[in-house]
């Protein structure tokens, strides 16, 4: 016990000792700080510095001193068969549905009326549904029987009196298809157009100009689908036309495409004959009229572009004497962004007939037995963009310039002091012609086209471009509610038309005003069999004239049903 009591007194001196010492350590470090203190000037910021170092370049090694050796295995795989239970479920057989069919009626008959004593009736009779063919009967009553008002704000008898019957067919046969149709149509006009002095003598016996047509057409072509195969396709059409079966004309053309494939090209033609026969007893330019026409080509396409080239080769053989034109024929277009943008641009060129029918159609107050010589379109140039921008909306715009010999274009006859009847001047022009075209269809049920026109002419001899517009514009719209009621508009703008004066003035060229006709119709379905329809025409009841002294009826109706039977 007195050993550990003697070893903890020691312990106890030694701790006293030590803090002795650093207390007194502590007070003489003060001592020499205090001692030591002076006054220290900065001359400049003070900038630290690190010295250069040199880095070791000393990479870690693993140096492994222990050997040993790789163990070398073999073994087998023994495949063994691992047999499974598997059950058989027979299934159903798939069923081909045949698709619904719309029922076929045998018949159909339309009639209506409107004002200015405007009955239509039109009745249909056609084949049911038949894997042999087709065959129809077309028959058509539409006339009006109004009076217009002259400049002078005259009335006068005016109107028109169509009928036309069609027998029509197609038979399916095993590599071709075969056509045919026949029918007449005897159709009266009213030259109420009289210079205003006169207007008092109009009738509507007196006026009145009948025109009769009989026509039959028989047609092939090839059915085969593909382009692989030889493919055709021809008609031949017979016509007799005449005024008050006075002034005839026999009408025969004969028309074909034929085209193979040569290797990748595809090599073909456009073959044709054309003849028109007047009696000599009204005509004595023309007679007897042949235009024959041979135009070969040679195509190729792929998905990118397509290439077709030839030449139009026309012959005119006018009472004995052979004329031979010759055209240019190419057409160049491809794909910049595949069906979204799509240029284009050719050449083309022929030779047109003016027959006495073709006449009369266009303008039904020319003088009877009215003889036009042929056109000659020497050279028409194009080009222009196509294509689409959503699946619903598609475009075209082009550009043409062409130039015509032998161009005709209708005159008052002054000679006739009635002034209502038209004859024609020839001249040669160039036209230039910018088209814009679109087409919207945002839904199966909504559509709308829309086409303008611009036209600039350049005569060598006649003051100006008779009736023919500076420029038109259509537009075309259709809306279906359910296949239950279904909606028409249409707005047709023609903008001014010069034609020559007929009396003596300081200016010899006059102007007909831009007119502009607006046209709206809608059906309603009550049922599959009956249908009730209304038309309105020229909605803004302007007195637009299509001809010198021919005043339109103004804002005119028509309301009817039509019922399959």
């Amino acid at each position: 016990m007195e050993t550990v009591k003697h070893f903890e007194n020691k312990i106890l001196k030694t701790e006293r000792y030590t803090r002795i010492i650093f207390l007194a350590a502590m007070a003489a470090l003060t001592v020499v700080a205090t001692a030591q203190q002076e006054e220290v000037k900065v001359v400049k910021p003070y900038t630290p510095t690190l010295s250069g170092a040199d880095k070791i370049q000393l990479l870690p090694r693993i140096g492994d001193s222990i050997s040993h050796e790789h163990p070398e295995f073999e073994y087998r795989i023994f495949s063994k068969r691992y047999e499974t239970g598997y059950r058989v479920t027979p299934i159903k057989p798939a069923r081909m549905v045949q698709p619904t069919l719309n029922k076929l009626y045998k018949s159909e008959l339309t009639l209506g009326g409107g004002n200015y004593l405007t009955p239509l009736a039109e009745l249909r009779i056609n084949q049911v549904r038949s894997s042999k063919g087709t065959a129809g009967l077309f028959l058509k009553h539409h006339s009006m029987n109004g009076s217009v008002r002259l400049a002078n704000d005259q009335k006068v008898d005016a109107g028109f009196n169509e009928n036309s019957m069609e027998f029509y067919g197609k038979r399916f046969l095993r590599r071709s298809i075969f056509e045919y149709n026949a029918g007449a149509s005897y159709d009266i006009y009213q030259h109420y157009g009289v210079d205003t002095t006169y207007a008092d003598s109009v009738t509507r016996d007196g006026m009145s100009h009948p025109f009769f047509n009989g026509h039959a057409e028989i047609a092939f072509q090839s059915a085969r689908p593909d382009s692989f195969h030889f493919q055709y396709k021809g008609s031949l059409q017979y016509d007799f036309f005449t005024h008050d079966f006075d002034q005839m004309e026999h009408g025969a053309v004969l028309d074909a495409t034929i085209s193979d494939l040569v290797r990748d090209f595809r090599v073909g033609g456009d073959l044709g004959v054309s003849y028109f026969g007047h009696p000599t007893t009204w005509d004595t330019l023309l007679t007897n009229h042949f235009i024959i026409k041979l135009n070969p080509f040679v195509s190729k396409s792929s998905s990118e572009w397509d290439l077709k080239v030839g030449l139009n080769t026309y012959t005119e053989v006018r009472n004995g004497n052979v004329i031979p034109h010759f055209y240019p024929r190419a057409k160049f277009s491809f794909n910049i962004v595949e069906n979204i943008l799509v240029p284009y641009m050719g050449v083309d060129g022929h030779m047109e007939s003016n027959n006495y029918m073709k006449i009369t159609r266009e303008n039904p107050y020319v003088v009877p037995g009215l003889v036009v010589t042929p056109t000659n379109y020497r050279i028409i140039a194009f080009a222009g963009f196509k294509g689409k921008i959503t699946d619903y909306l598609t475009w075209d715009l082009k550009a043409s310039y062409a130039n015509i010999d032998n161009q005709y274009f209708f005159a008052t006859d002054t000679s006739n002091y009635l002034n209502n009847q038209f004859l024609v001047a020839y001249d040669s022009l160039t036209m230039m012609n910018v088209s814009a075209e679109l087409n919207i269809s945002p839904t199966g049920s909504f559509r709308t086209f829309i086409k303008g026109n611009y036209y600039y002419y350049q005569m060598d001899n006649l003051l100006g471009a008779w009736y023919k517009p500076v420029f038109d514009v259509s537009l075309l719209a259709r809306y279906n509610v359910a296949d239950k009621i279904i909606a028409d508009a249409g707005l047709y703008v023609i903008g001014p038309r010069s034609y020559p004066q007929t009396a003596l003035t300081a200016n010899p060229v006059a102007s007909l005003k831009t007119t502009v006709d607006l046209n709206l119709g809608v059906e309603y379905r009550y049922n599959t069999l009956l249908s009730f329809w209304a038309r309105f025409n020229n909605i803004t009841a302007q007195p637009y004239y299509m001809w010198h002294n021919y005043p339109s009826y103004r804002f005119r109706f028509m309301l009817g049903f039509t019922y399959a039977l």
